[in-house]
């Protein structure tokens, strides 16, 4: 990588780091002020969870895209309730009818509802407290984590020095951040890289499911997410043609496994991001992914770059 690299993501990080933070005056905070803080925090949390679980459902205009004129199928779904599968409506009165339905069987759950349990909303708090708490020390930078006291961060609470100190280094990570995104925007435009290609690797997210060489190619397959009805599978085969892999930085090892809910492979690694370079006699792609808290880089060598869903053969299978 020469631009998408850990500093960028460090910088990204450190820009975040003000996201959610409430700046309190600086002095030193009792047990019992951080309980009432923690009291008070809980109160809202749960009271508005109770709001929202007590407000009827709201449900968006349907009307002008159920019309005949304007009706397109690809704006509505269907759900089969038995088998989970997915399609799209025929004609404007079965997705209005299935929208009907939805409206009634919405409503009636909603008005036979128990009286509001602030059981698991109080327990979800509490969890969530003790994480935030648990990840002060790797979250914020040590001057912060060793300076105030970690339940106030936990609370999402900031002395106003340390706040004023926080921002102002979240300023200057930006601007530097800035900077190395101008130049890898300029730096890309002068590679003229296919669009076709480019879509290959719009992949962000995607579960990183394995990659072998294939004679002399290397085919990567992922778990992109997101597939609709028309998708009969959420499985992409992208096909480096010649390629070399040459570097790996620390070993990378997939883990896959299937997820219960839909039987679908994912696995312990995410794609990120990606470089792509056209140096004459072909294309250096640097990909960059996340596992196990940490990131990974691979770099590929190749001569084109081909897409495709992952058909359902034993060769594919023994890809995956």
């Amino acid at each position: 990588m020469r631009y998408f690299t850990e500093e960028l993501d460090d910088l990204q990080h450190r820009m975040s780091l003000m996201d959610g933070l409430r700046k309190i005056p600086d002095k030193e905070y009792t047990d019992a002020e951080i309980s009432t803080m923690y009291k008070q925090d809980l109160q809202i949390f749960v009271a508005e969870d109770e709001e929202a679980y007590n407000s009827e459902p709201f449900f968006l205009p349907m009307e002008d895209l159920l019309s005949e004129e304007s009706f397109d199928p690809e704006n509505f779904l269907i759900v089969n309730e038995d088998t989970g599968e997915m399609r799209h409506p025929t004609s404007p009165q079965e997705a209005r009818e299935n929208l009907e339905q939805e409206y009634r069987q919405t409503m009636e759950e909603f008005e036979n509802r128990p009286p509001y349990d602030p059981t698991e909303m109080r327990k979800m708090f509490r969890n969530m407290y003790r994480v935030k708490l648990k990840s002060v020390g790797y979250t914020y930078p040590i001057w912060l984590s060793s300076s105030v006291n970690n339940r106030l961060l936990a609370l999402d609470r900031i002395p106003e020095t340390a706040y004023n100190r926080l921002k102002d280094e979240a300023r200057e990570a930006r601007k530097e951040y800035n900077r190395i995104m101008r130049n890898a925007r300029n730096a890309f435009k002068r590679q003229h890289i296919p669009e076709r290609m480019e879509e290959a690797l719009n992949l962000h997210d995607a579960d990183l499911l394995s990659l072998k060489k294939v004679r002399k190619d290397y085919v990567m397959i992922v778990n992109k997410d997101g597939a609709w009805p028309d998708d009969d599978t959420p499985y992409r085969r992208v096909t480096f043609k010649d390629a070399i892999v040459y570097e790996k930085g620390s070993s990378i090892r997939i883990r896959k496994y299937k997820n219960e809910e839909d039987m679908f492979y994912q696995s312990n690694i995410s794609f990120i991001c990606y470089e792509m370079y056209n140096d004459n006699d072909g294309y250096e792609v640097h990909i960059m992914a996340w596992t196990n808290f940490e990131l990974k880089y691979l770099t590929i060598k190749c001569e084109e770059i081909d897409q495709g869903k992952l058909e359902e053969t034993k060769d594919d299978t023994k890809i995956i």
